[in-house]
């Protein structure tokens, strides 16, 4: 059972904001979006080569395991990503492949990824 099925949301939105706020974006509330799961968070972040700035994307499958992907260039998919481990990367979502994405995110997830053992 997803968060979403639950009806339980793990990352309130104003929790988002301050994360990003911490990477030096301001983001807006209703720039927030929730996704049951790490599949369609990745379809549909990379599902447009030009999302508007801020646009944020997040899968939270409890308040100690999450992904935000966030808009950081104009009109392209320049996507900050941030896990419970802080940031990782910038990526370009639609460049990607649905599953190779989605590994990719759970990689920082899972603390898998270089930015994090470096740290």
């Amino acid at each position: 059972m997803t968060n979403h099925e639950a009806g339980q949301i793990y990352l309130p939105k104003r929790d988002v904001q301050d994360i990003l706020f911490n990477e030096n974006h301001n983001v807006h509330a209703d720039c927030i979006h929730y996704y049951p799961s790490l599949d369609s968070l990745a379809e549909t972040a990379r599902g447009s080569k030009n999302w508007s700035m801020n646009q944020t994307f997040v899968y939270a499958a409890s308040p100690d395991e999450f992904v935000i992907l966030c808009q950081v260039a104009p009109a392209s998919c320049e996507m900050m990503v941030i896990t419970q481990n802080g940031f990782h990367d910038v990526l370009t979502a639609y460049r990607y492949g649905q599953d190779e994405l989605v590994e990719q995110l759970r990689d920082y997830l899972e603390g898998n990824s270089p930015s994090v053992r470096a740290g």
